[in-house]
């Protein structure tokens, strides 16, 4: 049983804090995460579409600017509470019939292993702080205007870019630690996590 601690905030009253979770910042599923650490992950599915790449989004990709590109936004729970929404744009050309599948209840990376044949191996993970938009407010159940972190992953297969996901987390129930250690010979590099404040 996971127990929550009290907490107070001037002017508003005294709340049930929020469980407490540690995830490790990798090339994993959230789906894979949750269930390492003991919870009972699921999905609601936001939208999916295939929508032209802006000049950003093809940048990032190493596309043409309009090209098709899949968007897919999720809403991630555990136990069910919102802890992120999670926007991934994948290669529309990599990808067809993608949007056929219901990502309220699949999960994403086993459709592109076993229906696509692509696996990530490399990527990139930049966190930023940011303001949630007013949409995500209501959907994180967080008071508009309060600030996120958003980990950007980019996902790279055969050389080839081949999906980039943003994920807004609240930033009042998380913070990112590191483990700090010297370096060895073989090059050891320290381990990250995104984790839940206390």
């Amino acid at each position: 049983m996971r127990e929550g601690l009290l907490t107070r905030e001037v002017g508003r009253g005294t709340f049930v804090a929020r469980p407490t979770v540690s995830v490790p910042l990798q090339l994993a599923s959230f789906t894979e995460d949750m269930r390492a650490l003991g919870y009972v992950p699921s999905s609601r599915l936001l939208s999916l579409g295939r929508i032209p790449a802006t000049e950003h989004v093809a940048a990032v990709m190493h596309i043409a600017v309009g090209s098709e590109v899949v968007l897919l936004s999720r809403l991630r729970l555990a136990d069910g509470m919102p802890m992120a929404i999670e926007r991934s744009h994948l290669r529309g050309d990599l990808f067809p019939g993608l949007d056929r599948y219901d990502f309220g209840v699949e999960s994403l990376y086993r459709v592109l292993v076993e229906e696509y044949w692509v696996r990530s191996e490399a990527g990139e993970q930049v966190i930023r702080a940011g303001i949630v938009r007013d949409a995500d407010a209501e959907t994180l159940s967080i008071p508009h205007g309060d600030p996120v972190l958003e980990l950007v992953c980019t996902s790279v297969s055969r050389d080839t870019v081949v999906e980039w996901t943003t994920s807004t987390y609240p930033a009042s129930r998380f913070e990112l630690s590191t483990q700090i250690a010297p370096v060895t010979v073989q090059g050891s590099v320290p381990r990250s996590a995104l984790r839940v404040r206390d």
